[in-house]
């Protein structure tokens, strides 16, 4: 789980006296945490919560890196980056498109609920949607 990579970093990181690391690590930990759900009592806790947040921080890290370079905000892209998963390629992503159409997915909103259902946080959206348009003919 990526959440528990995450902290185990952190404390690695605390260890190695590395401020920088351990400051970007915490401040992700912690919205990851204020993200989560209760579910009888305890916190919940994935990697779509996970993802999602490394995500955002790394949308926010891509702004900053917008109005210039801005090494530490690469060098923190990059650790955050490195904590995400894999993502489809285009060829995997049509593969999973067909099947969703094989699976009876007839329409746009059809299949993006089957991608979301079965690989949310593992492709980009856009060409998801590109894909889609083009798989439905359209």
């Amino acid at each position: 789980m990526i959440y528990e990579n995450l902290r185990k970093d952190l404390n690695e990181a605390r260890k190695a006296k590395d401020s920088a690391k351990v400051l970007m690590l915490s401040t992700v930990l912690g919205e990851i945490a204020s993200g989560a759900k209760m579910v009888d009592g305890a916190k919940l806790i994935d990697d779509t919560l996970s993802t999602a947040v490394l995500k955002k921080t790394i949308k926010g890290l891509d702004e900053l890196l917008t109005f210039g370079e801005n090494e530490k905000a690469s060098t923190e892209r990059a650790l955050l980056e490195s904590y995400l998963p894999t993502q489809m390629t285009e060829a995997e992503l049509s593969a999973a498109i067909a099947k969703a159409v094989t699976e009876g997915a007839t329409d746009m909103k059809g299949i993006m609920a089957y991608l979301k259902a079965n690989h949310l946080g593992l492709y980009d959206g856009k060409l998801a949607s590109k894909l889609t348009n083009t798989a439905l003919g359209k």
